[in-house]
């Protein structure tokens, strides 16, 4: 485990930070959310789900689209027909799709079978947008984006169910990444109401939760949960947290921006790719973070040892993080999201289509 020399912050109530911060973007301008007398977006969408096919489903030889996912390209916008997480979880391809800026949702959970070529929809959540699909254990979570309500913070597989992280209500404004180590489970993103970046702690598996960290500011927000040796580590717009031996210190940054996702740790570092576009690789060895010259990366998944990345026009494999090696020259246009299994490159595109393409 690699150690810094930061001091231990005792998290009493709050983290204090001087001053303003303004994204620049449409979302962290956006008003706080409206209520029942002011309606700013309405869209409803109504979509059958399918007949479990009886048939079986034969795959392509090569790069191809197997599917597009119903409930994506029924959306009114553009961004809400993106499928911006792919996820391949015992030989089901699980999709996240919606426009947490148009105000969009509720968002289904669902699951292509390249078994019967149907798709499931497992869950009806409260969400605009579905951005991030983590496996964890035998459990998928899916952390509520954006809730449309104060009800669910996050959606969890077994018997399919949203839960709140708060006393019976929704704590997060924002729910952005889940993961584990052996201090927890945690949720991040940014508070409910009051604002600021927050971390959740359940130490019984996701039953309960209470607050562990909370650093106030004006769209102050954790976008991911990096775990590098076992330690959960957190950046916010101007400085990064780790929790180490029962407490929470300063620990250096992460990557040039807070804005990141598709986390994943390989080797003894850690991986990210932009969150909104393709862009930077950043990687992180505990001490210092690297920023790639190219900015073509669009989403980073990983299984086993070894770390895939989607690029624009590509898909490269490392077990370091350092060396890359080129799987694929062929990727479909518009690719958005990549996830890997049963033999396949997975992808989802800008306009809801799954494609595949056999490794």
């Amino acid at each position: 485990m690699r150690r810094t020399c930061g001091k231990a912050i005792t998290i009493v109530g709050l983290v204090t930070m001087v001053g303003t911060v303004n994204l620049g973007t449409a979302e962290a301008a956006r008003p706080t959310k409206p209520t029942s007398t002011t309606v700013t977006t309405t869209v409803t969408t109504t979509v059958a789900a399918p007949v479990t096919a009886t048939s079986t489903f034969s795959m392509p030889r090569g790069l191809a689209q197997v599917s597009t996912n119903p409930w994506a390209a029924a959306q009114a916008t553009a961004k809400g027909k993106s499928l911006g997480a792919v996820s391949y979880v015992d030989g089901q391809v699980y999709v996240g799709y919606g426009d947490w800026d148009a105000n969009t949702g509720p968002t289904h959970v669902t699951s292509w079978s390249p078994q019967s070529g149907a798709w499931t929809d497992h869950l009806t959540a409260d969400t605009e947008a579905i951005d991030t699909i983590r496996q964890i254990g035998d459990t998928t979570y899916v952390p509520m984006t954006d809730p449309r309500a104060n009800t669910a913070d996050v959606a969890r597989s077994g018997a399919w169910q949203s839960q709140p992280a708060g006393a019976g209500t929704a704590a997060f404004e924002h729910t952005f990444d889940v993961a584990e180590t052996a201090d927890g489970l945690w949720l991040v993103g940014s508070k409910r109401d009051t604002g600021g970046a927050l971390v959740m702690r359940s130490t019984d598996g996701g039953t309960t939760w209470t607050e562990s960290l909370l650093v106030p500011g004006l769209n102050n927000r954790f976008y991911a949960a990096a775990v590098l040796d076992g330690v959960l580590h957190v950046q916010d717009l101007t400085s990064a947290y780790r929790f180490e031996d029962g407490a929470w210190v300063a620990a250096p940054l992460m990557a040039s921006s807070s804005r990141v996702h598709n986390t994943v740790s390989v080797a003894g570092r850690v991986a990210s790719v932009g969150y909104f576009t393709a862009g930077w690789l950043y990687t992180y060895d505990g001490t210092t973070f690297t920023q790639s010259s190219e900015t073509d990366w669009l989403a980073l998944t990983s299984t086993g040892d070894t770390v895939y990345a989607l690029r624009s026009g590509s898909v490269v494999s490392s077990t370091d993080l350092v060396t890359w090696s080129t799987v694929s020259r062929k990727v479909p246009a518009g690719a958005t999201s990549l996830a890997v299994g049963g033999g396949y490159l997975w992808f989802g595109t800008a306009t809801g289509g799954l494609w595949s393409a056999p490794i």
